[in-house]
C-alpha cells in the first residue's frame, strides 16, 4: 500500500467529466447480450493472449450476466472474480457459472466501488466493459492499479452495440494518465479498449539462485520486503512429505515466478513412491502455473528471465525450460546430474564429472571448461571463483581456491588453503573484492584480487543451527552471528571490515528477546536481517521482531525476500501454533482491526421480514458439528442395528483434476460433515462455495445455496434457520426449508480477498462455522492470532444478524478453533468469552479442543509428521486424549493412530487403538489394529460406537473404507458395511435410527435398518 501512495492518481477534474458524460449517456444494455457467445469467447481469449501466463487471476468489473465473467475463465484455465452491478446480476452470473461447473474456479458477489476488495498487487488482468458507469458508482482507476500486481494487465472501455456516446480514444487515453498508468495502447476489439500494462515496481528484487544471485551472498535489495504483519497468499502442501521436516531443497524467484524443488509423493499402482517434482508459481498470487517431475539426485536450480535452470530427470544433464510453461529450451551437454549452476549475464555455469563447464546460457553451445571438479564456486565482476581438491603426485588431497576469467576460462591465479585454514574450508560468497569461507571456528577473507589470506576471525555459533556457513554482506561489512558478542555475552550480529575482519558495529539482541536459531540458512534484505523462527535484526534501527504467525522452513528454502514479498515454506516445527505450508507474507504498514464502519455490512435478503416457520426441535436431531455445543458428537437416542446403504446423494459437482488436487491441499476435505433436522439433512460442498439439503428419508435433493467462499463446516440449524459462515469473511442465514436468504452478514473487518489454496478467501475468513448457544450466534473471524491483526469473536441475534457484540482475543497466541460452550461461555481452544458481554480470559478448564492445529485439521491421515509433539491430539478436561474422540456422561471413546511418532521424521511406532473409557461402574476396552488404518469419523449412542475410515474389515483381513458399529459395553463388532471411498474428516451423523456419512468423492450415504 505505502508504495501506491506514491503514485498520481485519478485527477478530481477527470473523474467529475467523466461522471458528468456517464450520467448523459445512462445505462446501455448488457454488452454481452449484444455479441453472440462466440464473440464473447474469442474476446476474453484475446484479452488473456496480452498476458501470455498459463495461469493467473482475473478480476472482472460491472458483471451483469455472468457471460464474459465465465468465458474469461477459458473453461476453467484462469481463476475469475466478477464484481456485479446488483443482486439479479449476481443471481444470473451464479446460475450461468453452475451451468458451467466453474464453480470455487469463478466467483461472483456484489459490488462496493469505493475499494476494491483485493489485497493489493494481486490480480495479473483486470476487465471493465462499462468504464464512464463504473466511475460513476464510485470505481477509481487508483483502485485498479492498486489491486494489479507488477505486469499485470488492465482492459479497460466499452463493447461494441451500446447506446450512446463513447469515450474518445483521447477521452481513455488521459483516464489512464491521470491515474499514473504510461504504459497502454488503444485497441479496437468490440468496441474501444485501452490495455494498461502495471509497471515493475523499482523498490522490489529477485532471487535469481539458490543463494541470491552468483555471488553467493544471500542479501537481497528488496526495499519493499518488511517485517510481515499478515498474509498475501498461501498453498500447500502444508507438511512435508513423506517422513521429512522439509521438502524444499531449491527455491528461487522472478520478478513472476516462484520456482522451487519439492520433494513429492506420486500415487502408483504400487502405492505411493517418492517422486521430486519441479513447480512454477504465480510470485504475487500463488497460483499454479506447471508443475513438473525431477529428480532426487540434484537441486540445481537457478532461474534469469524468462528461463529456468534445473535437471528434471535422473541421470540427465541441465536444461533451461520457459518460466511460464516448463518446455524444455535448451539442453547443456556434457553436465549429468550437476549439484550446482551460476547464470552470469550470457553466460552459464555448472560442474560435470570432468569439471567445470561454462556454455553460453542461450545455445547450449560449450565455451570452456576447466578440468577440476569444484566443491564449490562462485562468480563476480567477470571472474569465477572456485574451491578445488585434487590429488596432487602424492595422491594427497590439496584445498586450493582458484580464479578463472568467465569469458575463457582461464586461470588468473591459484592458492592453497592450508597456509590460513586447518582442513578445507568451504566457499561461501563474493563480496567488495573479498571471498569470504567458513572453517572449523570461524570465518576467513581472502583476497579475490590475488588469492592471499586477508583475516580469520573465530566466535562462538549460536546452538541448534549456528553455523559459519551463515555469513552475510551488505552495507560494507562481513556480518556474522555469535553467540557471545564481546562485552555482552549476548548474541549478535557483528558486522566486520571485509579487508581487515576488524568488527565495526554490533547489532546486540536484546535480554528480553527470545531467539531460538535454526537448521536453515539466513538471509537479508539491505534493511532486515532474517533468521532463528521468523525473527529480523532490522539494520538500520538495531531493534528486533518477531512475527509469531508463521516461521522459517528447515534446510536450505529457509525464507526468500523477493518482489515485495517474503515467501516462506513448509516445515513440521511442533514449537507453537503457526500457519503452515507455502505462504507468501507481507508487511502492511498498519494491520486493520478496526471493522470498517457502514449499514453495507448487514445484508437483508429476501425472507428478512417472512414469517418464519419453526419446527419442534427433537432429541434425534443433529443439528451442529458435533451435534452440541459440547462437540461430543454424541446422541442421547439410538443407532441403527444394521448398516444397510438406504440411499446416496451426490453433493457438488466433481472438478477439474488440476483444480481439485489443488483446492485438496487445503485443510479438510470436498465436503463438510453432514447435519441433520426438520426431516432434512445438509451438508455443504466446501470448495463449491454451496450447501445442499436432501430429504433425510429419500435423499432427493431440496435446495441450494451458493456463497461467495468455501464453507469448511457444516451449518447450524435453529428454530427454522441454517446458519453457517464462509471463507469470504461473511456469515450467511438462509430458510431451512427453502434456502432463500434471511440475512448475510460481514464478519470481516473489511471486504478483502486473498489467494488460498487455489481461491479466493478473505484475508478474514470464517472458520469453524456458527454455534447457537443461549440465543445468540457465535462465529470467529480471522486466521491466526499475529496475522492481520489476530482474531475476533462475534455475537449476532439469529433472526435479524444484528451485532450483540464483538472481542478481539487479547493474548490468545494460535490459529481459530471450532467453537464450543457449556456454563455460560463460549471457548476456542483455550481462550474464553463470556456469553453474554464477550469478555474474554484464558481458559482454566478445556472443552473440546484440537491440540494446537484445531478440530477441522486433517494433516496426520497423509502426513504421521502432524502428530508429533502432540500437535493434532485432542483434549479436554476430565478424558482421555487422542486423534478424535466422541464422548458423554457413561463413555469416553477414542482413537490413537499409533504409540508414538518419531520427532525427526515422523515415523510411527507400535499398533493404533480405538477404545473406550467408561465412566465409574462400566468397563474399558480397547482394540489394536495396525498404524496403517485411518479412522476419520465417530459417533456414539448411548450403547454403540460408530466409526467410518480406513479401517480393519472382513473380520480384519484387510483394511478398507467402512462404516462399522461396536457395542459400546464390551467392543463387540456388531455391524459393518463398506462405502468404497474415504470419509471426509470427522463425516458422520446420526439422527433417526440413521447414520449419514460424508465421503471425499462427493458422496452422501445414509446408512440403516432396510
Amino acid at each position: 500500500m505505502k508504495r501506491f501512495l506514491r503514485s498520481t492518481w485519478l485527477g478530481l477534474a477527470a473523474v467529475a467529466a467523466i461522471v458528468l458524460m456517464a450520467g448523459v449517456w445512462g445505462w446501455p444494455r448488457a454488452w454481452s447480450e449484444q455479441r453472440t457467445a462466440s464473440e464473447t469467447e474469442s474476446l476474453a481469449r484475446a484479452i488473456w493472449e496480452s498476458l501470455d501466463s498459463p495461469a493467473g487471476f482475473c478480476v472482472h468489473l460491472g458483471v451483469l450476466d455472468g457471460a464474459l465473467t465465465t468465458d474469461l475463465s477459458q473453461h476453467g484455465k484462469y481463476l475469475v472474480h466478477g464484481l456485479a452491478i446488483d443482486d439479479a446480476a449476481v443471481e444470473a452470473a451464479r446460475k450461468r457459472i453452475e451451468r458451467a461447473n466453474l464453480a470455487g474456479i469463478v466467483s461472483v458477489q456484489r459490488a462496493t466501488w469505493n475499494r476494491l476488495p483485493y489485497a493489493d498487487q494481486l490480480a495479473n488482468l483486470v476487465v471493465a466493459e462499462d468504464l464512464p458507469r463504473l466511475i460513476e458508482q464510485g470505481l477509481s482507476l487508483a483502485e485498479v492499479r492498486r489491486v494489479l500486481r507488477p505486469g499485470g494487465v488492465a482492459w479497460l472501455g466499452g463493447a461494441s452495440g451500446g447506446t450512446g456516446t463513447k469515450l474518445t480514444r483521447d477521452q481513455l487515453a488521459g483516464l489512464l494518465r491521470d491515474a499514473g498508468l504510461e504504459t497502454f495502447e488503444i485497441v479496437e476489439r468490440d468496441g474501444l479498449w485501452a490495455k494498461a500494462v502495471m509497471p515493475r515496481d523499482e523498490v522490489t528484487d529477485r532471487w535469481t539462485h539458490k543463494r541470491y544471485d552468483a555471488s553467493g551472498n544471500r542479501v537481497s535489495h528488496d526495499l519493499a520486503v518488511g517485517v510481515p504483519t499478515g498474509v498475501r497468499w498461501m498453498s500447500g502442501p502444508q507438511w512435508p512429505t513423506g517422513n521429512r521436516k522439509s521438502a524444499v531443497p531449491g527455491v528461487v524467484a522472478t520478478e513472476n515466478h516462484l520456482v522451487y524443488i519439492f520433494q513429492d509423493e506420486v500415487e502408483t499402482s504400487d502405492g505411493v513412491r517418492p517422486q521430486d517434482s519441479l513447480i512454477a508459481r504465480d510470485a504475487h498470487n500463488g497460483l499454479l502455473l506447471w508443475k513438473r517431475p525431477a529428480t532426487k539426485q540434484s537441486a540445481a536450480l537457478a532461474a534469469v528471465g524468462d528461463r529456468v535452470y534445473a535437471v528434471v530427470e535422473d541421470g540427465g544433464p541441465l536444461v533451461a525450460l520457459d518460466s511460464n510453461s516448463g518446455q524444455i529450451l535448451t539442453t547443456y551437454e556434457g553436465t549429468r546430474t550437476p549439484k550446482q549452476v551460476l547464470v552470469v549475464e550470457d553466460h552459464l555455469l555448472a560442474n560435470s564429472p570432468e569439471g567445470l563447464n561454462c556454455y553460453d546460457a542461450m545455445s547450449g553451445r560449450l565455451r570452456w571448461q576447466y578440468p577440476s571438479v569444484p566443491a564449490q564456486f562462485v562468480a563476480a565482476d567477470g571472474r569465477v571463483f572456485l574451491h578445488t581438491s585434487d590429488r596432487d603426485a602424492q595422491g594427497e588431497r590439496v584445498s586450493q581456491f582458484v580464479c578463472l576469467d568467465v569469458d575463457r576460462g582461464q586461470r588468473q591465479w591459484q592458492q592453497p588453503t592450508g597456509k590460513w585454514s586447518s582442513g578445507a574450508p568451504t566457499l561461501v560468497l563474493f563480496y567488495e573484492d573479498v571471498l569470504v569461507a567458513a572453517g572449523k571456528s570461524g570465518n576467513h577473507g581472502v583476497s579475490a584480487r590475488d588469492g592471499s589470506p586477508l583475516w580469520s576471525y573465530e566466535y562462538p555459533t549460536i546452538g541448534h543451527g549456528g553455523s559459519y556457513l551463515k555469513v552475510l554482506a551488505m552495507h560494507g561489512l562481513v556480518w556474522v552471528h555469535t553467540a557471545k558478542a564481546e562485552g555482552t555475552g549476548r548474541y549478535a550480529w557483528e558486522g566486520l571490515d571485509p579487508a581487515s575482519g576488524q568488527v565495526q558495529r554490533r547489532i546486540v539482541q536484546p535480554a528480553d528477546f527470545s531467539l531460538k536459531h535454526r537448521c536453515s540458512y539466513d538471509v537479508a534484505t539491505t534493511r532486515l536481517i532474517m533468521c532463528g523462527s521468523m525473527d529480523f535484526a532490522d539494520c538500520e534501527t538495531g531493534d528486533y521482531h518477531h512475527f509469531s504467525a508463521a516461521r522459517n522452513s528447515c534446510a536450505m528454502a529457509c525464507v526468500l525476500p523477493a518482489n515485495g514479498i517474503l515467501y516462506t515454506f513448509p516445515h513440521a516445527c511442533g514449537c507453537y501454533p503457526m500457519l503452515r505450508g507455502f505462504l507468501g507474507l507481507e508487511d502492511r504498514p498498519s494491520p486493520e482491526t478496526q471493522w470498517e464502519p457502514g449499514a453495507w455490512r448487514l445484508v437483508p435478503g429476501p425472507a428478512y421480514e417472512q414469517p418464519m416457520p419453526e419446527p419442534a426441535a427433537s432429541a434425534d436431531d443433529w443439528p451442529v458439528y458435533r451435534r452440541d455445543p459440547l462437540r461430543s458428537a454424541s446422541t442421547t437416542e439410538a443407532g441403527p442395528d444394521r448398516l444397510d446403504l438406504l440411499w446416496t446423494a451426490q453433493v457438488g459437482s466433481a472438478a477439474d483434476q488440476a483444480w481439485a488436487a489443488e483446492w485438496d491441499l487445503k485443510n479438510g476435505g470436498r465436503l463438510s460433515s453432514p447435519v441433520v433436522a426438520a426431516s432434512l439433512v445438509i451438508a455443504a460442498a466446501t470448495d463449491r462455495h454451496r450447501v445442499e439439503a436432501f430429504d433425510a428419508g429419500t435423499g432427493q435433493p431440496r435446495w441450494t445455496y451458493t456463497a461467495g467462499g468455501r464453507i469448511d463446516c457444516p451449518p447450524a440449524l435453529h428454530e427454522g434457520l441454517c446458519l453457517f459462515g464462509a471463507r469470504d469473511g461473511w456469515v450467511y442465514a438462509v430458510r431451512t426449508d427453502n434456502g432463500t436468504l434471511v440475512w448475510r452478514f460481514c464478519a470481516a473487518p473489511r471486504d478483502e480477498r486473498i489467494v488460498a489454496y487455489g481461491q479466493l478467501e478473505s484475508r478474514w475468513p470464517v472458520i469453524g462455522g456458527v454455534l447457537v448457544y443461549q440465543g445468540l450466534a457465535y462465529f470467529g473471524v480471522g486466521r491466526h492470532a499475529g496475522a492481520d491483526g489476530g482474531i475476533t469473536v462475534c455475537a449476532v441475534e439469529p433472526r435479524t444478524g444484528k451485532l450483540v457484540w464483538s472481542r478481539h482475543a487479547e493474548g490468545y497466541q494460535g490459529i481459530p478453533d471450532v467453537l464450543a460452550a457449556a456454563d455460560g461461555a463460549i471457548q476456542m481452544a483455550s481462550y474464553r468469552f463470556d456469553a453474554k458481554t464477550g469478555e474474554g480470559h484464558d481458559a482454566r478448564e478445556a472443552l473440546l479442543r484440537g491440540g494446537r492445529l484445531g478440530l477441522l485439521n486433517d494433516a496426520w491421515y497423509q502426513r504421521p509428521i502432524a502428530m508429533r509433539r502432540n500437535l493434532q491430539e485432542w483434549q479436554a478436561t476430565g478424558r482421555a486424549s487422542a486423534q478424535m474422540l466422541a464422548y458423554h456422561p457413561q463413555a469416553t471413546c477414542g482413537f490413537l493412530a499409533c504409540e508414538s511418532v518419531a520427532g525427526s521424521d515422523g515415523k510411527m511406532s507400535g499398533d493404533a487403538r480405538l477404545f473406550v473409557k467408561a465412566a465409574q461402574g462400566g468397563k474399558d476396552w480397547s482394540l489394536n489394529m495396525p498404524n496403517q488404518a485411518r479412522l476419520r469419523g465417530m459417533a456414539i449412542t448411548p450403547d454403540r460406537a460408530y466409526v467410518a475410515g480406513l479401517l480393519p474389515a472382513d473380520q480384519g483381513k484387510r483394511l478398507e473404507n467402512v462404516v462399522q458399529a461396536y457395542a459400546l459395553a464390551d467392543g463387540a463388532l456388531q455391524a459393518e458395511t463398506k462405502i468404497g471411498g474415504a470419509p471426509v474428516h470427522d463425516g458422520l451423523a446420526i439422527s433417526g435410527g440413521r447414520v449419514y456419512v460424508s465421503l471425499q468423492d462427493g458422496r452422501l450415504l445414509c446408512l440403516g435398518d432396510k
